[in-house]
């Protein structure tokens, strides 16, 4: 068997922004908790990643090909590992382009500490995550509660 047949050969659909490459994919994936190592995913192209499996006595090739396959994709590349879902909306009803970012996830502080976040702006119906970041007693925080129900 050759070594292009026992690895894992990704095509990436790199979009056009400079902060995700094949080297960012490449370090983030060595970074995370999958364990590649750096010697084992190298980059063919801008477009193309080799993933080699790890040699490993407890498993086969065909179970550690298997267990890439499947968790690779839940690689966070950039962002926040907490944010499931980011959506842009633009609102230019008054004439004047206004951009709204609904985010779906936890970590509101995470959130409002992005570049470009309006934190006076931001409203959240977490309201455990809104106690936090405003920093609100007991008896305030009752008070918020009972005003929402």
């Amino acid at each position: 068997m050759s070594d292009r047949q026992r690895c894992v050969l990704m095509l990436l659909q790199v979009s056009s922004s400079p902060q995700v490459n094949a080297e960012s994919i490449r370090e983030s994936l060595c970074t995370s908790k999958l364990k590649i190592k750096p010697k084992d995913c190298s980059i063919l192209s801008s477009d193309e990643l080799l993933v080699h499996p790890g040699v490993s006595g407890k498993t086969t090739l065909y179970y550690h090909l298997q267990f890439l396959k499947e968790k690779i994709g839940s690689v966070v590349i950039k962002g926040l590992s907490t944010v499931s879902r980011a959506v842009i909306h633009m609102d230019d009803a008054s004439g004047v382009p206004k951009y709204k970012l609904f985010v779906e996830g936890d970590n509101l502080r995470e959130v409002l500490a992005t570049r470009g976040v309006k934190a006076a702006n931001t409203t959240s119906n977490n309201t455990c995550e809104v106690r936090h970041r405003h920093f609100l007693s007991c008896g305030q925080y009752c008070s918020v509660l009972q005003s929402f129900t």
